[in-house]
């Protein structure tokens, strides 16, 4: 029985491992996806608002605005890697210490005499 559940268990450990590695890799791809949008939206909010600096001067409202958004846009992207390797290390501590529980099990049948009959009589 021992046999079994060792051998049962590196079987899991291995389907484990791939999924790790994938649920990994998907999560570093979404932050890699995220990264690139939010440096592309950073980097054409900063180009307008330079380029357009003359005219937003008759609405400061408005540029006050696009200020504070370029900065906690500025913010988002700094916490960007602190934000994955958390959620890298989440990742990975769900598929640590994987331990099998061994028990035996037994089964019961409860067969009509009807079914018994049926099967040759046998009981």
């Amino acid at each position: 029985m021992h046999q079994r559940a060792n051998a049962r268990q590196r079987a899991v450990e291995g389907e484990l491992a791939k999924r790790e590695g994938a649920d990994v890799e998907r999560a570093q791809a979404i932050f890699g996806r995220f990264r690139t949008n939010l440096e592309e939206s950073l980097r054409r909010l900063e180009d307008e608002d330079r380029d357009a600096g003359a005219q937003f001067a008759l609405f400061d409202d408005q540029r006050r605005q696009r200020q504070r958004d370029i900065a906690r846009m500025g913010e988002r992207l700094a916490q960007l890697d602190d934000d994955e390797r958390r959620e890298v290390a989440g990742l990975r501590a769900r598929y640590e210490d994987v331990r099998p529980y061994v028990t035996a099990a037994a089964l019961v049948f409860a067969v009509s005499e009807q079914d018994a009959a049926a099967w040759g009589g046998r009981r």
